[in-house]
C-alpha cells in the first residue's frame, strides 16, 4: 500500500462553503451541545479580576466584584445604561450601602450560572432580593423570583414581607394579594 498525499485545500471562491451551503437539505448538520460546557465556563469567571471589565464595591465591606460587562450589562438594564457611553476600560461601580451584599452578590452570581444559595436556604430572603433585582433592572431574573415566590410562598414564615410586596399597584403586587386570598 502507497500512501499518498492529499492535496491541500484552498479557500478559493469557487470552492468556499457558505453558511447558504450548510443549511441545504443535502447538507449534514452538525450539532454541538455544549451548553453544560459553556455554563462552567461562565461560572468560572465569576469574580475572577483576570479578564474583568466592571468592578462593582460594595461600601461597608469595601469588598470588590470583578464581573464582567457583557454577561451583566445584557442581563440588567440599568448597567447596561450604566456601561452603555463607555467602550473600554474597566467600568467602577459603588452600590449604595444599604444594598444587601449576600444577596446582591448573589444576583451577579446568577448571570453565570451559578444557583442562588441564600434564597434557597432562607425563603425570607426572596422579597428583598426581588426588590433588589427590581432596583437594579434585571428584569429576567426578576420574573424567575416572582415565579418562585408564587410557587412556594409560606405565609408562615415572611407574611409580613408578602404584605409589603402586595401593598402595590403593579403586577407583582395584585399576584401576591390573590395568593394571599
Amino acid at each position: 500500500m502507497k500512501k499518498q498525499k492529499r492535496p491541500r485545500a484552498s479557500a478559493s471562491a469557487s470552492t468556499r462553503c457558505s453558511s447558504d451551503d450548510l443549511m441545504t437539505p443535502a447538507a449534514k448538520k452538525l450539532h454541538l451541545d455544549n451548553s453544560t460546557k459553556l455554563m462552567g465556563t461562565v461560572s468560572k469567571l465569576f469574580n475572577k479580576k483576570e479578564h474583568s471589565d466592571l468592578v462593582v464595591t460594595f461600601p461597608k465591606s469595601r469588598t470588590e466584584l470583578y464581573l464582567h460587562r457583557g454577561l451583566i450589562c445584557e442581563s440588567s438594564d440599568f448597567f447596561g445604561a450604566l456601561c452603555k457611553d463607555e467602550l473600554s476600560g474597566e467600568e467602577l461601580f459603588t452600590v449604595d450601602e444599604s444594598d444587601d451584599e449576600e444577596l446582591l452578590t448573589e444576583i451577579f452570581q446568577g448571570c453565570y450560572f451559578i444557583e442562588m444559595k441564600a434564597m434557597v436556604k432562607d425563603k425570607s430572603k426572596i422579597v428583598p432580593m426581588i426588590r433588589l433585582a427590581q432596583k437594579y433592572q434585571f428584569h429576567q431574573l426578576t420574573f424567575h423570583l416572582i415565579t418562585y415566590l408564587l410557587e412556594s410562598m409560606d405565609i408562615k414564615d415572611n407574611l409580613f414581607q408578602y404584605l409589603d410586596l402586595g401593598s402595590g399597584n403593579d403586577s407583582l403586587s395584585r399576584q401576591v394579594r390573590q395568593k394571599l386570598g
